[in-house]
């Protein structure tokens, strides 16, 4: 794990910015974890190939009235036709927001071998959960 900070140009100590990074053996592939919360977004990477992947926008949408989170996720870039990119973006916004209720929207980077495996999934949420910066 890697925290840091950055500082202004008077050498002061900039607040808002954390970030954490990691990586685990899941399902026999080597997976990278960078989790970077800004003031205004919160930077999730997570990739069995070294590289950023299909890129997410997750905002929690705010409906006053609504028992339960619901989210609105939009791909940017990537796989258009992979259902479960917005299943697992969901999920792991939902992870977020229990967590940190006052976290912002999440720019979210996933670049795995297989997105239909539930036991993967877990445990990369098991994981994620572990380099948490939000």
């Amino acid at each position: 794990r890697i925290n840091f900070s950055l500082s202004n140009m008077d050498g002061t100590a900039s607040t808002g910015i954390t970030a954490r990074q990691g990586a685990a053996v899941i399902d026999g592939k080597h997976t990278e974890f960078f989790v970077s919360r800004y003031e205004n977004l919160l930077f999730i990477i997570i990739t069995q190939f070294g590289k950023v992947g299909n890129l997410l926008h997750v905002a929690r949408d705010s409906v006053a009235e609504q028992p339960t989170d619901s989210y609105t996720v939009r791909i940017l870039l990537g796989q258009r036709d992979e259902l479960l990119l917005d299943v697992m973006a969901q999920q792991i916004a939902a992870m977020v927001y229990r967590d940190s209720p006052e976290a912002p929207p999440i720019m979210l980077s996933l670049a795995l071998h297989d997105y239909g495996n539930k036991a993967v999934f877990r445990q990369l949420l098991d994981e994620l959960k572990t380099h948490r910066a939000w």
